[in-house]
């Protein structure tokens, strides 16, 4: 039918002023369980036993009356039982999820997302704060230990598998090395961390030690059971005199020092073991240094292992060699872990009679444990 003039409101005020007031509607007409939205300044019961809220609110029909408000500017949903409603708000460049909670004791979630100040005052980026990860370094110090990265975890990470308990979890130890467990029961640990490869050649074809090659363990970074290694090899010659070959270990606060020297050398008689004046050979070695207990007064164990073969004689005489620190009780190195630690591998020739030479060709480092 037409409009008429009793159906026109050109103001319509709605007030707190106490009593059943406001706005109803109602499918497919009044009664319990039928309040599909309202409009009403203060939150109440209607006469059919319907709850309202204050705001604009829509609702599920029914018995459950889940609803979604507006209010304040904010959008909340929920049930009516719930302890707190979700919340949906914004402004400022940001806005922020936050999960409702069923009762008092629940965990609240909570998702900020944040745009980008032309001045660079603010930092973009999302932030997700619940029982034990964030996401996003945006918001001010939430959590101890916040970082500036672009994004972060605090607590640990899991990635599932298709299968069921197949779940990696990804988290830090006590000095924030990563680690990861394994949901199938294979290994655990922490994650091996590298440096990139060097591939310089260094020769040493002197009577007194010189580096082949050194690295440096970060100060603070080693803690009881840390690995660290260094893979390194290359080539050389024994001189027209055949010469013997000493590789040794370097390990301590001053490259090729004397205070790096710690007792872990392979003695390499050339001669003896079948070498010939004028032969050429390959050679690979691994220092492995394994942290016992940290500290200022932290020991380690030193390992020096590897190989020297003769490419002249199609490889058909091989020295092999492994020796180490920690082959007694009471043999540990002592060494600073809460500074700086330089690690490498040093050699030097017998005599300089023949012009001897041995380099290195390609060595890497990492944390292996």
């Amino acid at each position: 039918m037409g409009w008429e003039n009793e159906n026109v409101f050109p103001l319509v005020i709605i007030t707190a002023g106490g009593g059943f007031t406001g706005l109803f509607v109602y499918s497919p007409g009044p009664g319990a369980g039928n309040l599909v939205a309202s409009i009403a300044a203060q939150s109440g019961t209607d006469p059919y036993g319907n709850s309202y809220r204050a705001g604009i609110t829509s609702y599920q029909a029914g018995g459950a009356n889940a609803f979604s408000e507006l209010f304040g500017g904010q959008i909340l949903s929920g049930l009516p039982g719930d302890f707190q409603a979700s919340l949906l708000a914004g402004g400022g460049g940001s806005w922020q999820m936050t999960s409702g909670l069923q009762t008092a004791g629940d965990r609240q979630a909570i998702l900020n997302q944040f745009s980008r100040l032309a001045s660079g005052a603010a930092i973009d980026g999302h932030q997700l704060l619940g029982d034990q990860h964030v996401l996003g370094p945006t918001i001010g110090s939430v959590f101890p230990g916040r970082t500036t990265a672009q994004a972060e975890v605090q607590g640990t990470l899991a990635l599932g598998g298709t299968a069921a308990g197949t779940l990696a979890t990804f988290g830090a130890d006590a000095t924030g090395y990563p680690t990861v467990t394994d949901g199938t029961g294979g290994l655990s640990g922490n994650i091996s961390v590298a440096q990139a490869a060097t591939s310089n050649v260094n020769t040493v074809t002197g009577t007194t030690f010189a580096n082949l090659a050194v690295f440096s363990i970060p100060a603070n970074d080693a803690e009881a059971g840390a690995v660290y290694e260094v893979e390194l090899g290359g080539f050389g010659t024994v001189g027209t005199t055949a010469q013997n070959l000493t590789l040794q270990a370097r390990f301590g606060a001053s490259p090729g020092a004397a205070t790096d020297v710690v007792g872990v050398a392979a003695a390499l008689n050339t001669a003896a073991s079948g070498f010939s004046n004028s032969d050429t050979f390959q050679w690979s070695a691994r220092v492995r240094a394994q942290c016992v207990t940290s500290g200022v007064s932290a020991t380690w164990r030193i390992f020096l292992t590897g190989w020297v073969t003769d490419t002249t004689t199609a490889f058909a005489n091989t020295i092999a060699f492994a020796v180490g620190t920690g082959t007694a009780p009471g043999s540990d190195v002592t060494q600073d872990s809460t500074a700086l630690i330089n690690i490498g591998l040093s050699a030097k020739w017998g005599s300089a009679v023949g012009s001897p030479s041995v380099s290195k060709s390609g060595s890497q480092f990492g944390r292996r444990a």
